[in-house]
C-alpha cells in the first residue's frame, strides 16, 4: 500500500475497502468483478477541494489502481462499476469521516511486468512476420512416457479440464478465444495416436506452446497434468470456478476465476483473450 503525506479522509483505508467488498459479497451472489477490483486495488486519495458548509469538510476523489487482468474484466462496465463502488464507499465512509468522497475512478496499473517487455515485444513482432522460431523443447528423460519425435507447434494450445458435459460451454469459450488470436485449441479426448491415453496427453502437453488448465472441482488428473506442463516449461494459464479449487502451492500464480453462466464465461473470455494476446502478440479478432 503506497503511503501519502497528503491529508486523507480516512485513517484505515483497508477497513473502508474491506467493508465495501463485503457489502458486494453480501448481495446474493455479489458482483464478482467489483469484488475482484476492490480486493486487487491499490487505492489512492486525491484532495479535490474544501467546502465551508456546516463547519467545513474536504472533498476527495478515490483512485483504484488494479492489475491488467482485473481491469480487463471490467470491460464496458467501467462507468457502472465506478458508480456502484462509489455508492458502497460513501455508505461506509460516513461512519469513518466527516469528509466527502465524491468520485471513484478505476485505473489500470502501469507496470513493465518482469522488466523484459521490450524483448517480448520484439519477439511478438518477429513471430507476426514469420521470423521467430518455435520454443525449444524441454530436455526431459521420463521413465513413464516416451518423448514424441515431434516439434512444438507454436499455434497449438492444449486444454486440461474434467471430461464432463457441464464443462462443454467452458471449452467452447476457450476455443473461441484461442481461435481469435490464431491458436488451435486441442483437448486430450480430441486425439488418439498412442495405445495409452496418458501418452496422448503427454504428447499434447509436449507439443503445445500454451496450456490452459481448469482446476474447477479439484480434479486430480488436471493437477497431475499441470505438474507435467510446468516440468516441460510450458506457459500454463489457470482458470477455476472457485479460487478455493486452485491448489495452495499455485495460488501465487494469477488465475481467472469465472462463473459457469453466460456473463461469467464472457468475463473469463475477456481475461483469457488479454493473456493470450500478450503471449502471441496478436490482438483478438471478432
Amino acid at each position: 500500500m503506497s503511503e501519502s503525506t497528503e491529508p486523507q479522509p480516512v485513517e484505515d483505508i483497508e477497513a473502508l475497502l474491506a467493508t465495501a467488498t463485503r457489502l458486494f459479497a453480501a448481495e446474493g451472489e455479489g458482483d464478482l468483478v467489483a469484488v475482484e477490483v476492490l480486493s486487487a486495488a491499490e487505492p489512492r486519495f486525491e484532495w479535490y477541494s474544501h467546502d465551508n458548509w456546516d463547519g467545513g469538510f474536504d472533498i476527495y476523489n478515490l483512485y483504484l489502481s488494479v492489475p491488467l487482468l482485473a481491469y480487463a474484466k471490467v470491460g464496458d462496465r467501467l462507468s457502472q462499476l465506478e458508480s456502484q463502488i462509489l455508492e458502497k464507499i460513501q455508505a461506509v465512509s460516513r461512519g469513518l469521516t466527516s469528509d466527502h468522497i465524491q468520485s471513484v475512478s478505476i485505473v489500470v496499473e502501469a507496470t513493465t511486468g518482469d522488466g523484459a517487455w521490450r524483448e517480448k515485444a520484439q519477439g511478438w513482432v518477429r513471430q507476426e512476420t514469420g521470423q521467430s522460431e518455435p520454443a525449444t523443447p524441454a530436455h526431459v528423460k521420463p521413465e513413464v512416457f516416451t518423448v514424441p519425435a515431434k516439434p512444438i507447434d507454436p499455434t497449438q494450445a492444449a486444454v486440461m479440464m474434467p471430461f464432463r458435459a457441464e464443462f462443454s460451454s467452458t471449452f467452447d469459450a476457450i476455443s473461441q478465444v484461442c481461435e481469435s488470436v490464431g491458436l488451435r485449441c486441442v483437448r486430450a479426448d480430441d486425439i488418439w495416436e498412442n495405445s495409452t491415453f496418458m501418452q496422448d496427453i503427454f504428447d499434447l502437453l509436449y507439443c503445445s506452446r500454451i496450456v490452459v488448465v481448469d482446476f474447477s472441482g479439484r480434479n486430480p488428473n488436471v493437477m497431475y497434468e499441470t505438474g507435467i506442463a510446468h516440468t516441460l516449461g510450458r506457459t500454463v494459464i489457470p482458470i477455476a470456478r472457485r479460487v478455493e479449487d486452485v491448489p495452495s502451492d499455485l495460488r501465487h500464480h494469477r488465475a481467472l476465476v469465472y462463473l459457469a453462466n453466460t456473463e461469467g464465461l464472457e468475463s473469463m473470455k475477456k481475461g483469457l483473450a488479454l493473456r493470450l494476446s500478450s503471449l502471441t502478440g496478436r490482438s483478438p479478432r471478432e
